[in-house]
């Protein structure tokens, strides 16, 4: 029962409907942030919460990718055609999402050995945010399409 709600299209339509949820609230403190602050050089808490984005884009990559798992378990023999397709393009997605979050917390660790250098400079923060912020609304595109392919059978 449990690998049949894992499983299925609908777990992975609500997953990425609930993670896009999530990153466009940190969105929304990013672009605030960016819109109000560029003359200051730190990050206010809402808006350093890439870590939280990073988990949950790597761990539904993983998901994504290993869903094959999940299936094999369903259905022992044969899985329908359909369903091969569908795993086919969330292991493909999957792929994705770990590479974005991949890039996201390199880009965070760039920033964060320029400050621990002391390599500081007008707007560093400010560019940071805005690499984030792109690269989130890249992810946030991502997590639309696949939960709009999910509900195509």
């Amino acid at each position: 029962m449990i690998y049949r709600i894992a499983g299925s299209q609908n777990m992975v339509l609500f997953t990425s409907l609930a993670i896009l949820f999530g990153t466009s609230g940190i969105m929304v403190e990013q672009f605030k942030f960016l819109a109000e602050h560029h003359h200051l050089n730190f990050i206010p808490g809402e808006v350093a919460l890439e870590e939280n984005i990073v988990i949950l884009i790597a761990c539904f990559g993983v998901f994504l990718e290993h869903r094959r798992y999940l299936l094999n378990k369903i259905y022992e023999t044969n899985i329908p055609g359909f369903i091969e397709q569908f795993d086919q393009y969330s292991h493909n997605m999957g792929v994705m999402f770990i590479m974005i979050a991949i890039l996201i917390e390199a880009l965070d660790l760039c920033f964060l050995a320029l400050n621990k250098y002391r390599i500081d400079f007008p707007g560093l923060k400010y560019f940071e945010i805005l690499l984030l912020f792109v690269i989130n609304i890249m992810a946030s595109i991502l997590l639309f399409i696949v939960g709009l392919k999910s509900i195509k059978r």
